[in-house]
């Protein structure tokens, strides 16, 4: 049993930061689905709405008040089938074309911050005296995608998807169609939801205007999410049972020598270059040998994580 943890938790350090945002969400998903199953099945519905009200965001903020982490993990939650699949998806292809041009580190930065933007909208819309609306509470990761979705246009905009279909369409204009049904959709019901995807799309457009003039502005947030990272790290590794006398510290350094090499790093500042040409003017400025070297790069790194 410790030895089929100790798997799962290597492939989840080593899975890219995408994979780990994706696989969260489907995870909770199907725990959601387990404890509906079995409140349907012993008689008590009321399990799956407990579940709920520990995870979704209330629109009251007396209620948030006592919910205070709901904030975060309103943006992990699905229950639908159709809005999971949906919302991963857009995740994934552009959160792969995303990671073309910032960090994986980055991107979790980007999905946490149009989350809590998304959130923050619905808050106080749902709280205004002559706007506000009666909601049972948000959930979703939909404003965090859309802020994915919305700064990777702006950040590449020409950049082409082969939409099935269509062809190859622009980013840009796929952008602009989403925000133009969700629009639409706030005649249609779900106007906290709708907001919170505005919410989202503000996020995300303001971190890819800030991107393209070669700004990060989420560093600051960035820093405060290694915080807590490292917070918790310090924390297990207090209560973990000592290791062998020599064996973590050899393993270290060897760890330390190979992350450590001149071809490591030689790629590292190589890619770091590239990426700062695409940030000041855009990925069309590149020329053949950059892309091909950038896509290189970006492969050998993914392998060595």
């Amino acid at each position: 049993m410790a030895t089929n943890f100790d798997k799962l938790a290597q492939k989840w350090r080593t899975m890219p930061m995408l994979l780990r945002l994706v696989t969260v969400n489907v995870v909770l998903f199907l725990l959601l689905r387990i404890i509906g199953a079995v409140a349907m099945i012993s008689g008590h519905p009321g399990w799956l709405n407990a579940a709920f009200g520990l995870l979704r965001l209330p629109s009251s903020i007396l209620s948030l008040a006592t919910h205070p982490w709901t904030i975060v993990t309103y943006m992990f939650v699905q229950y639908d089938v159709l809005h999971l699949m949906l919302n991963m998806l857009w995740l994934y292809w552009f959160g792969m074309v995303f990671v073309q041009f910032a960090t994986q580190r980055s991107l979790v930065a980007l999905y946490l911050f149009g989350g809590l933007v998304g959130a923050l909208s619905y808050i106080v819309v749902a709280n205004m005296p002559l706007i506000g609306f009666a909601s049972a509470g948000l959930m979703g990761a939909s404003a965090a995608v859309i802020a994915v979705t919305v700064a990777t246009a702006v950040m590449a905009p020409d950049y082409k998807l082969n939409l099935l279909f269509f062809g190859e369409v622009s980013l840009k204009w796929v952008a602009l169609i989403m925000i133009g049904i969700d629009v639409i959709g706030f005649s249609a019901g779900n106007m906290g939801g709708h907001i919170s995807h505005v919410g989202g799309a503000v996020a995300g457009f303001i971190y890819g205007w800030y991107s393209r003039r070669g700004i990060d502005f989420l560093a600051g947030f960035n820093r405060l999410i290694d915080r807590f990272a490292n917070l918790s790290r310090n924390l297990r590794r207090r209560t973990a049972a000592p290791s062998r006398p020599g064996f973590s510290s050899a393993r270290t350094h060897s760890s330390s020598q190979a992350s450590s090499s001149p071809q490591a790093s030689s790629d590292t500042a190589r890619l770091d270059d590239i990426l700062d040409k695409i940030r000041r003017s855009g990925y069309a400025s590149l020329t053949p040998e950059e892309r091909n070297t950038l896509f290189s790069i970006s492969s050998n790194l993914k392998k060595q994580q």
